[in-house]
């Protein structure tokens, strides 16, 4: 069993909790309940409770038992952690520095990693003509397995890097180098999704699959990722979008996941020119979410890319069929396709977390995308004067337990709690953020979030795992 002191900062339902002076154990990669008789939010100074997830329904939690395997205790003295140490047969002890805290992980809901060697180039044209002249070239290379084991390979250090204990990631239509990238995630430790594009009309020649031996390659690659039976990365089910998809592919694909129990990503009403178009070649479709909903890529867990566009029935039928937004505002902005509306999506019950969508966006880092998605929601309400902002809390709960439940993992990720993963990092102020003592934990950690960049993020933990950073002094 490990412990971590420090200041615990999780998703909240009012809010961000904070919970300083936490002694927080992990045991087989896993974390249980936890307590504390110092919490920023809650304040109970002379009680001991046990916070139930998001620092709801606090209850009473007086004796410990020496087998919880997460517990979030005030520690006063340094006899008080040896007691604790020997109660709870702690291995190693690892104390935080001042100023430093503990969060779950970033979840990723939505990236292109085989986009990642054009990051922060090729922005100057709209989403059909970009594809077009940037991304179908830089993705037919991926044949070259070479070439991809490399790209992979650092985009998958870079994401982790960044904090992304989770990613959804879209690969090329390439079988053998679609396995590189979910080799190259197992190699480095991270959590993720990884799915094989399929993609079989309005293509270039070089780049396009034949519909038969496209659905065929997507059930082999789906078969392989079942194989491998690895704990943390799966297989996903991935139509591009409806332009680049024939109706026989995506009621196949539809099909193989149901086969498979398999969840499903693509695109949906990203820009204005798109939503014509797949309504101009599905003209017996209702809307755009209905030619998925008619394919039976709803019948699954379904991350939708963007939604900026969808219409209410559509915005119901999303809700309906339980499936959710992956919000990417930095490629909506760069890519000119629009602002989504995140705050009406969560009014009318729509799961949303945050997605970076490289290279369509230029950062890799969903702190950026948190940044981004509080900008873009302030920019939309003073535009239209009458809708509510998000707020920083709000943004960091998207970029954490939001991008859970989208993803369908919101039981096992997404904040720190009874049961789940220990998928989390440690953070601090260090380089860059200057910090006065004379400020609350709030600021802090609002600093930090807002200010702060890789250097910040010192250790990155999936299923109890250090992965990445340099680790706590």
């Amino acid at each position: 069993m490990e412990a971590f002191v420090g200041t615990l900062v999780n998703p909240g339902e009012s809010g961000i909790s904070i919970v300083p002076e936490s002694l927080v154990l992990v045991e087989n990669g896993k974390a249980s309940s936890f307590s504390s008789r110092s919490t920023c939010r809650l304040g109970a100074p002379n009680e001991t409770r046990l916070v139930a997830p998001g620092c709801r329904n606090p209850k009473y939690f007086p004796n410990a038992r020496r087998r919880v395997i997460l517990a979030v205790v005030e520690v006063g003295r340094s006899s008080e952690l040896d007691d604790l140490r020997g109660r709870y047969e702690i291995d190693e002890v690892s104390v935080l520095p001042e100023a430093w805290f503990l969060t779950p992980g970033l979840v990723d809901v939505h990236t292109h990693a085989s986009q990642y060697p054009n990051i922060g180039i090729g922005l100057d044209l709209p989403l059909l003509e970009w594809l077009d002249r940037y991304t179908f070239p830089l993705e037919a290379k991926y044949l070259d397995l070479d070439f991809a084991s490399t790209a992979y390979n650092t985009c998958v250090k870079r994401t982790l890097g960044n904090g992304t204990t989770t990613a959804c990631y879209f690969g090329t239509i390439h079988t053998e180098s679609s396995k590189e990238l979910f080799r190259a995630c197992q190699r480095a430790g991270q959590r993720a999704f990884v799915g094989k594009v399929s993609m079989d009309r309005n293509s270039p020649e070089y780049y396009v699959e034949d519909t038969q031996s496209g659905i065929r390659e997507a059930r082999d690659f789906l078969r392989w990722t079942e194989d491998q039976k690895d704990p943390l990365v799966k297989g996903i089910v991935t139509p591009r979008f409806a332009v680049t998809s024939t109706e026989a592919s995506l009621e196949a694909l539809g099909e193989m996941a149901r086969t498979f129990h398999a969840p499903v990503q693509t695109h949906i009403s990203e820009n204005k020119s798109e939503v014509e178009v797949v309504r101009r070649m599905y003209p017996d479709a209702s809307s755009y979410a209905d030619v998925y909903k008619r394919a039976g890529l709803f019948d699954s867990k379904c991350i939708l890319a963007h939604g900026i566009y969808l219409d209410d029935d559509e915005i119901e039928l999303v809700k309906e069929r339980k499936a959710g937004i992956a919000h990417c505002p930095r490629s909506n902005s760069q890519l000119t396709s629009g602002m989504c509306d995140v705050r009406r999506l969560l009014r009318k019950g729509v799961p949303v977390g945050l997605g970076t969508d490289m290279s369509g966006g230029s950062a890799s880092s969903i702190l950026d995308a948190m940044r981004q998605a509080w900008e873009i929601s302030k920019l939309l309400s003073l535009q239209a004067g009458e809708s509510e902002a998000l707020t920083l809390d709000d943004c960091f709960a998207l970029a954490t337990i939001g991008g859970a439940r989208v993803a369908g993992l919101e039981d096992q990720i997404g904040s720190i709690e009874k049961g789940k993963a220990f998928d989390a990092l440690v953070l601090s102020p260090d380089p860059g953020v200057d910090f006065w003592d004379a400020g609350s934990p709030d600021q802090l950690v609002h600093k930090v979030l807002m200010l702060g960049d890789d250097r910040n993020i010192k250790a990155v933990f999936v299923a109890g795992r250090l992965v990445a950073g340099p680790g706590i002094p």
